[in-house]
């Protein structure tokens, strides 16, 4: 499907609301598993106002190659499922390994910073 039939298809009313239907499904799966902080979060607000949300899903499921008018619930339940990660921006991105003290102070050249004390007159 090219992509003006994918936007045309995300477009329509009843796909949309099969989309708002299959969110609120798959959010209230996974919020008693969702393992990250982002997708806890994102799955709170999906069910708070998932008439905010559909049409964000509807063009995600649209873009897949696979899915259509015709498709059943089932099908379009698992393009939804797949995509609440990537909305949330829960990916299994490895924070960066913390950055250990120098071990000597920190100088510019061969000039040593050290601490200077300051008194405040009146």
């Amino acid at each position: 499907m090219n992509l003006l039939k994918q936007y045309e298809l995300a477009m329509q009313g009843d796909f949309e609301l099969r989309i708002q239907q299959a969110m609120v499904k798959a959010a209230i799966d996974l919020s008693t598993s969702a393992p990250d902080y982002r997708l806890a979060s994102y799955i709170t607000q999906v069910l708070n106002a998932p008439e905010q949300y559909r049409r964000r899903f509807a063009f995600g499921v649209a873009s897949q190659p696979e899915i259509g008018l015709s498709n059943t619930d089932a099908e379009i339940q698992v393009a939804v499922n797949s995509l609440f990660s990537a909305y949330a921006g829960a990916f299994n991105i490895t924070p960066p390994a913390p950055v250990a003290a120098p071990a000597e102070p920190l100088s510019l050249g061969a000039r040593i910073l050290k601490p200077v004390r300051l008194t405040l007159r009146r």
